[in-house]
């Protein structure tokens, strides 16, 4: 499976040239972005399992998992372009209100700053602009909104126990207890089927979003794609029962 995953992120660079998109459009600098991102992380994951460095791979795909549900919200709907707007300037609020208003030691060269000043003044307006037409969703809104409201309940929070340090995942990747003695251990290899799960759901995430965009953008790699999804199909019915269930 893992030549499967070496094999989708080669084809999705490769067809990366039949994508004509509108430069000029927010929307569709957007999705590129996130489609882009989801072929970098793919790459990172990749690299990592094949030098057998296997923590941090799950907490990329979490972060994959985000960037898949964004891209599959977007490509449904236009208007879903100012969910993302409205993340960008509540968040660029708080960051830069530590720095004028709070004093954060850390941001020093905010403090009495007139163009940090100005520019928390422009993220508020802006922010109070869609606050009046957009209603802000949460994160398992989102994974709703896309249809995966299941991954959310189930693939996406275990995936978050990774990211959290949640005090089962730190027992589970760092500790064995085999024959009445606990055993701390690091850079241990993770169980095939744990393996192969988090391999999948890279597989599912790119190839499903290949298809997006290339469909969204009606292009000539289409067939392309399609041989791409073909090819995954007959390796898990040939030797994998899918493990994620994306």
């Amino acid at each position: 499976m893992q030549d499967l995953l070496k094999d989708v992120i080669a084809e999705a660079v490769n067809l990366l040239p039949e994508i004509v998109f509108n430069k000029g459009s927010k929307v569709q600098r957007a999705l590129m972005a996130l489609y882009a991102s989801l072929i970098e992380q793919a790459d990172s994951a990749l690299t990592l399992l094949s030098a057998n460095k296997h923590p941090g791979v799950d907490i990329v795909l979490r972060a994959s998992l985000e960037a898949y549900v964004d891209l599959i919200n977007l490509a449904n709907d236009d208007r879903y372009f100012d969910q993302m707007r409205l993340a960008y300037h509540e968040d660029s609020v708080k960051l830069l209100d530590e720095g004028v208003s709070k004093g954060n030691t850390f941001m020093d060269s905010f403090q009495n700053n007139p163009e940090m000043t100005k520019s928390l003044a422009e993220h508020r307006a802006e922010l109070d602009i869609l606050k009046k037409t957009v209603k802000p969703l949460n994160i398992g809104e989102r994974f709703t909104l896309a249809g995966m409201n299941s991954v959310y309940r189930s693939i996406y929070r275990v995936l978050c126990t990774e990211s959290h340090n949640n005090v089962r995942a730190l027992m589970s990747r760092h500790f064995r207890f085999d024959s009445g003695d606990v055993e701390l251990v690091i850079f241990d290899a993770p169980r095939e089927t744990d393996r192969v799960a988090s391999l999948d759901g890279f597989i599912t995430v790119l190839v499903g979003a290949t298809s997006i965009i290339h469909n969204y953008f009606e292009t000539n790699g289409r067939d392309a794609v399609k041989a791409l999804q073909d090819k995954r199909a007959a390796c898990y019915d040939e030797h994998y029962a899918p493990a994620t269930g994306l």
